[in-house]
This record gives structure tokens, C-alpha cells and sequence, in this order.
């Protein structure tokens, strides 16, 4: 006895069959994807490597720039210019000397009985010799503790302080720092200037609590 067919449905069958990709061939797609993403990433971090080693390089040239340019931390005065234009500038060559100008001091020598009269931030006057008719302010900033001792014998970083008579005891003589508190233009490191102490230090009031 013989079973009908469905013939229809016996083609529609086939014809999946045959569109149905063989599990091979799906595998072998997966991995060209896989490799085609690999091959990407890898791309991509080339691309950031070179893109790391061109700012690199632009940062360096940046750098170099900035070494053309000399900028002074403070205003002051360029002296002792021995450089000319056109002329290269050599690692460890002085070229100039800045002078700060924003603050002026004055280093007074006073004899050592004479200090126990001045006291750190007492006012004071000073002139100078080349324009004696103009006193500036100032007031002590610092009274120096040492100096080189009279036996010659080396003390590095002592103020030396030399006395005029051999042959007759002189007082040892202490440097004495005042800070101008209104200065102009006519200061010059290493001008002689003279000094006077005109009072003595205000006393600091502290407020307590009761």
C-alpha cells in the first residue's frame, strides 16, 4: 500500500537544505572576522603610537623654543653685557648680569659698642655720597652676629671686615643691613653711601585675651 507524498513540502525541504550554508564554511567566516578585527586593533594601536611619538616631537621642538627665550624672574637692570648680536650663547657662559632693582640695601659697618643702640627695625637715613642733598628712608633688616676673626684664621661665609690701625685697639666693627623703603633710580650696586640710625624699633603690641 502506498503513503501519498506531499510533494510541496518535499521540495520546500530541499530547497532549505540546499540554501543552508555548510558548518565548515560558517566557521571559516568566523574566524576571517576574528582575524579582520585583530588586523583592526592592531591598526588602531599603531595609529596611537605614532600619534604618542608625534606629540612627543612637538613637545620637544615646544621645549627647544622656550630655550631660545630668556625671560628674567624679577625686573631689574642687564650689565656686564659681553655678548653681541648674532653670536651663540654657550651652556655655562655668563652672557649679562641681572641687578634686582625692586629692593635696595645698605650695608652699614658700625662699631661694636655701638650696637647695643640698634635694633632690628629701627628707622633709619641714608644718602649718597654723589647725591648727598636727597636722605632716603629705610629701617634695620639685620644685624650681622660674625665676622672673620682678627687672628686672619678662615671662616667661609664671615662678612671681612678689616681694621684701619694695627697698632692701636680698635673696636671690631659689625655689618649693619638696612632696607631702603624708598628708592629711585640713582642706587648702584657698590655706591658709597652713609648711614644713620635716626630712632630706635617701635615696640610690638600683642593683644592678649583676659
Amino acid at each position: 500500500m502506498r503513503t501519498p507524498v506531499n510533494l510541496w513540502a518535499v521540495a520546500a525541504a530541499l530547497e532549505r537544505i540546499t540554501e543552508r550554508p555548510p558548518r565548515r564554511n560558517m566557521a571559516g567566516r568566523q574566524r576571517d572576522r576574528v582575524a579582520i578585527a585583530r588586523d583592526r586593533g592592531r591598526g588602531l594601536v599603531q595609529i596611537d603610537q605614532r600619534i604618542a611619538a608625534a606629540e612627543a616631537q612637538l613637545h620637544e621642538a615646544e621645549l627647544n623654543l622656550e630655550y631660545c627665550r630668556v625671560r628674567a624672574p624679577f625686573s631689574g637692570k642687564v650689565v656686564n653685557l659681553n655678548i653681541s648680536i648674532g653670536a651663540f650663547a654657550r651652556t655655562g657662559v655668563d652672557v649679562f648680569t641681572l641687578v634686582d632693582t625692586r629692593t635696595w640695601y645698605a650695608i652699614a659697618n658700625f662699631r661694636e659698642s655701638q650696637l647695643k643702640h640698634i635694633d632690628e627695625g629701627a628707622p633709619a637715613e641714608v644718602y649718597l655720597q654723589f647725591k648727598g642733598s636727597k636722605r632716603f628712608p629705610g629701617r634695620v633688616v639685620g644685624l650681622a652676629w660674625a665676622v672673620v676673626p682678627e687672628n686672619g684664621s678662615s671662616a667661609m661665609g664671615l662678612p671681612n671686615v678689616p681694621r684701619n690701625l694695627d697698632w692701636v685697639r680698635l673696636e671690631q666693627r659689625f655689618p649693619v643691613r638696612i632696607q631702603l623703603t624708598d628708592s629711585d633710580d640713582s642706587f648702584r650696586v657698590g655706591a658709597s653711601a652713609v648711614v644713620t640710625i635716626t630712632g630706635q624699633a617701635q615696640e610690638k603690641t600683642v593683644a592678649a585675651n583676659p
